[in-house]
């Protein structure tokens, strides 16, 4: 028997049974979510579909019915147990389009081309019997949504959608008996309108308002009033109201409800986006709910005003609604000693502490604002400040009590005294050549200025330090970072290098010793962050105006910088970070218009509207339990303050949410060091990321990710360092090759080479016969590693242009990578397997044929046929004692093919088993490998059966369907003295079977 122990799939299914229980399909489990304190718990019930959970509907006799494509099943809740009991299972003959739970114990299912079938249930008698059967006799188009509406079968109405934008309603109680047909009764269309550009994915209806919402896949959610007698809908007439209009892909389910008097509706779709809408039409909230990934369904709680969102990686996750419906007015902000000056404005501004603001006008006047951290308003409490400011302010920088004015050479600091409320100046002075534009605090005492020509103050406990920056447009910092004692001062410019300066002790200077370039864009750096500090090195991570964040490794030996990696984010403008939650520091910048806060763990907390990042700006966070953010800029010359939660309760409420693939993942390498207990899966998929995950008893967990690849990646492998470290090779689309250094203990990585394949010929003119050019659109499909010894490699690559290249290695200080040969094959390469021990490499391409290849890419040495068309997957196991290699390979022919080989007296390969099974699966077979003991094999189908095979007799141990489409591989491990599989694909399942199978 098989037993799962993760599975993650497209959770499509959600239904709300109250207010502390919610169930949703999982791929084909029934998953239980129940609230209990302060947190979301899960639970995966023993109620299982053969197929992905479509639909999941609920009736308050505690009965469910959950079905998904043609098979649905009922269950009964006991709710003093929370225990779910399946009491009926059939399979229709159709898909099943929609469903509903009926009064007097009925059901009725609507099938993919409009047949709608009653049935009579008795959960105690365990039956469920047919009553009726009608279908719609004026359509039968292939339904893409349905929505059933009503409580008794007189009463039932269905609203469905079809791909050419039809919204068709109909009545099955208003049924025409055909004479001809035993059993068979027709009902007719009353409505067939054209409502969309595209296909129809969902409808709902709310009878109170009587309105109606419709989503298609032409992005839009569009509003229908239904005007008809009280129970009559022969009669009745569908008018538009209006189009909603703010995903930018297709929406796949609308959901229609009432807060108070007003009329709201939520929507999702493929663009992992989360949309509030007024009844109007007006967007009224925006949010990036399932970190990217395809949101397929919600659930909408009234009681707590919770909307919970379902998705393609299965996660459950929360938002409360409750602050979006109160009325947040920006508060503008014009104190009253400015009223009588129509010319004077406040220019800039800070805030002192949680509940003072200080501005600074365009007449260079101090003004002091102080209220409730909510109610800054006009009526409040301020005044200017009697320090007079006789220059034009350029920078105003705070500091906990301390303020720094700085124009044009001058530089002025004021300490605050919060208690009586009194400033002192305590330095005034000109220090620099020209205007200064930037001011950075280390600490009251520690500072850095510098001009608009470069030129540079460090001020550290009252000692000045005079350096200059490189000439050049704008040579001004945008940030700075003191470290190793501060020795090393870490300086990035508006041309978006960052420069790294030594101190000279003896002439009290800092020297320029290196430069990394081009890291960010022209605005320069906004942030410089140490990540960990020793004495020997630091790691930095970097933030911009750019949309991700850098790591750089500082040598304080050698004085010099590397770019580690770049990991990319979803904020355009990184300003600031903070951390309030332990593991997840807070991002704070812009994205287009709207100041944001993003978390990794959470996604965006907050969004306000501000009109984009280029303006003067602050906020404030509060020191409260609940973490509220006080947000003040200036847009049109007055002062805009919104006081807002800085995250939502609900997202904290929600489970830890899985991160794997938002798009579907393509390969899967497992890396083990046994005696460090190192267990580790690297995957990487068509969202061009590779993750690092930690294999334990419960299946998969995410350590970090990787952002080195710009298109898809099809193939890694992972090679030992040393302990806890190894190099990542992946290759992928666009030609890439990216090498990586990970030290899996302390989450380090390091990418070493980002390298594009050429063709080794491409500078001739004209190309020979059998010589193709580089295409910039070859893709790596398949590399294997021959690691010579610690420090040289030599990278074999399977590519789609038909060549076979051979590379080296060398991993030094300065990492050099060289192309050696090539060999053009002339078919695209599927398959690529290095044997070590027998100096050979196994070559598997489209044709079907496997070859033999030296090492030298020089001589084929044997060749064998293993399907009629393309290998898709490919299992080599080498036996070094007996010499014998065991090939176990799938392909496109739906062929499962073995072969074992030998060698005979003569030194020469022989067969030594062999078997083929074209059979067993009805798709094309991606999935194969075989158990470290060399007995057995694992294959997998896009038909989505798994088998088990003895492969001394080619025969099937086991077998069981997977609700993972579109599977791309399978992957095995020993954990825990057991055999443990992966099988990726759109999601993945760990799974393991009895020991039974593989004595």
């Amino acid at each position: 028997m098989v037993k799962i122990i993760e599975t993650v799939a497209d959770a499509i299914a959600i239904k709300l049974l109250n207010k502390n229980t919610i169930v949703t399909g999982k791929g084909n489990e029934l998953h239980l979510y129940k609230r209990v304190d302060e947190s979301i718990v899960e639970d995966v019930l023993n109620v299982k579909l053969r197929n992905k959970i479509h639909g999941i509907e609920y009736y308050n006799t505690n009965i469910l019915l959950i079905y998904g494509e043609m098979e649905f099943i009922l269950v009964q809740w006991k709710t003093d147990c929370d225990e779910f009991e399946e009491f009926y299972r059939a399979q229709l003959t159709d898909w099943i389009s929609g469903a509903i739970l009926l009064d007097n114990a009925q059901i009725a299912l609507l099938t993919a081309h409009s047949v709608i079938l009653r049935f009579q249930y008795d959960w105690k008698q365990k039956t469920c019997d047919l009553l009726e059967r009608v279908t719609c006799a004026d359509d039968k188009s292939t339904l893409y949504c349905t929505h059933l509406y009503g409580s008794l079968w007189d009463d039932l109405i269905i609203f469905s959608g079809n791909a050419f934008g039809e919204l068709l309603i109909w009545q099955p109680s208003l049924i025409h008996i055909n004479e001809n047909k035993e059993n068979l009764r027709n009902s007719f269309l009353l409505h067939r309108i054209n409502a969309h550009n595209g296909v129809i994915f969902s409808i709902d209806y709310n009878a109170q308002s009587e309105i109606l919402i419709t989503t298609s896949d032409d992005r839009a959610l569009k509003w229908w009033k239904v005007k008809k007698d009280k129970h009559n809908w022969s009669t009745s007439h569908l008018q538009s109201l209006a189009s909603s209009y703010g995903h930018v892909a297709r929406v796949f389910r609308g959901l229609i409800f009432m807060e108070g008097t007003e009329i709201y509706a939520v929507s999702v779709g493929e663009d992992s986006y989360l949309c509030l809408w007024l009844s109007s039409g007006e967007l009224l909230f925006k949010r990036h709910q399932q970190y990217g990934a395809v949101i397929w369904n919600i659930a909408y709680d009234s009681d707590t005003r919770t909307v919970y969102t379902v998705g393609a990686c299965g996660n459950l996750l929360a938002y409360d609604l409750k602050d979006l419906f109160k009325q947040h007015m920006k508060l503008l902000l014009k104190p009253k000693i400015l009223s009588k000056n129509t010319t004077e404005y406040i220019a800039k501004i800070k805030f002192l502490n949680e509940h003072e603001l200080l501005g600074i006008t365009s007449n260079n006047r101090l003004i002091k604002m102080q209220s409730d951290r909510r109610d800054f308003a006009d009526d409040q409490k301020c005044h200017v400040i009697e320090e007079t400011i006789n220059f034009k302010c350029t920078v105003m920088e705070i500091y906990k009590d301390s303020i720094a004015l700085a124009g044009y050479k001058r530089l002025v600091i004021l300490l605050y005294n919060e208690i009586n409320q009194q400033f002192r100046r305590i330095y005034d002075a000109e220090i620099l050549k020209s205007v200064i534009r930037s001011f950075i605090f280390f600490d009251s005492c520690k500072y850095l200025v510098c001009d608009d020509q470069g030129n540079c103050m460090l001020m550290r406990n009252k000692i000045k330090c005079f350096f200059d920056l490189p000439k050049s447009k704008e040579p001004w910092l945008t940030a700075g970072l003191l470290l190793h004692g501060e020795q090393i001062l870490l300086i990035s410019n508006r041309q978006g290098h960052v420069l790294l300066y030594k101190y000279n002790k003896e002439e009290n200077i800092y020297n320029l010793k290196h430069n990394l370039k081009n890291i960010h864009g022209n605005l320069g750096a906004t942030k410089l962050m140490p990540i960990f500090v020793n004495e020997s090195k630091a790691l930095v991570c970097s933030s911009g105006h750019k949309s991700c964040l850098n790591r750089i490794l500082v040598d304080f030996q050698k004085y010099a910088m590397k770019l580690c990696t770049k990991d990319n984010i979803p904020v355009a403008w990184v300003d600031d970070v903070v951390q309030i939650f332990k593991h997840s520091p807070i991002l704070l910048g812009f994205n287009d218009n709207h100041f944001v806060a993003w978390s990794k763990n959470y996604d965006f907390l907050l969004q306000i509207p501000c009109g984009g990042g280029h303006r003067c700006w602050d906020y404030v966070i509060s020191k409260t339990d609940e973490k509220f953010i006080t947000l003040a800029f200036i847009q049109n010359k007055e002062v805009v303050i919104y006081y807002r939660r800085l995250y939502n309760a609900a997202l904290l409420l929600s489970p830890t949410a899985k991160k794997w693939h938002t798009s579907s993942c393509n390969v899967a390498e497992i890396y083990q060091q046994g005696d460090l207990n190192v267990n580790i899966a690297i995957t990487g998929g068509e969202d061009n990321l590779i993750k690092i995950h930690n294999i334990c008893e419960k299946g998969l967990k995410q350590k970090f990710e990787l952002h080195n690849h710009i298109s898809n990646i099809r193939t890694i492998r992972a090679v030992d360092v040393k302990d806890y470290e190894l190099f990542i090779f992946s290759g992928g689309g666009r030609a890439q090759l990216s090498i990586t250094r990970v030290n899996v203990q302390k989450n380090h990585r390091e990418e070493l080479i980002n390298y594009t394949i050429r063709n080794s010929e491409q500078n001739r003119k004209q190309l020979t016969n059998n010589k193709y050019n580089y295409e910039p659109e070859t893709r790596l499909m398949a590399l294997d590693v021959l690691k010579i010894d610690d420090c040289q490699y030599k990278i074999y690559i399977g590519c789609s242009d038909g060549y076979v290249r051979l590379l080296y290695f060398k991993a030094s200080d300065t990492p050099e990578i060289q192309q050696i040969s090539q060999l053009f094959y002339n078919k695209c390469i599927l398959q690529l397997q290095v044997i070590k021990e027998e100096n050979c490499v196994i070559v598997g391409c489209t044709e079907g044929s496997l070859k033999f290849f030296n090492t030298a890419l020089s001589e084929c040495i044997y060749k064998i046929k293993h399907h009629q068309s393309g290998i898709n997957a490919l299992a080599v196991h080498h036996n070094a004692a007996t010499r014998s290699v065991k090939m176990l390979s799938g392909g496109d022919d739906q062929a499962v093919c073995y072969t074992e080989l030998g060698f005979s007296d003569d030194n020469q390969w022989k067969i030594l088993n062999k078997f083929s099974r074209s059979i067993w699966h009805t798709a094309q077979v991606t999935a194969a490998c075989i158990l470290s003991n060399g007995l057995y094999g694992i294959t997998g189908s896009l038909d989505q059966n798994i088998y088990k095979i003895n492969l001394k007799n080619g025969e099937i141990l086991e077998s069981f369907h997977s609700c993972i489409a579109d599977i791309k591989g399978v992957s095995c491990w020993h954990y825990k003295a057991k055999d443990h599989f992966l099988i990726y694909g759109c999601g993945y399942q760990v799974f393991c079977f009895d020991d039974y199978y593989f004595k």
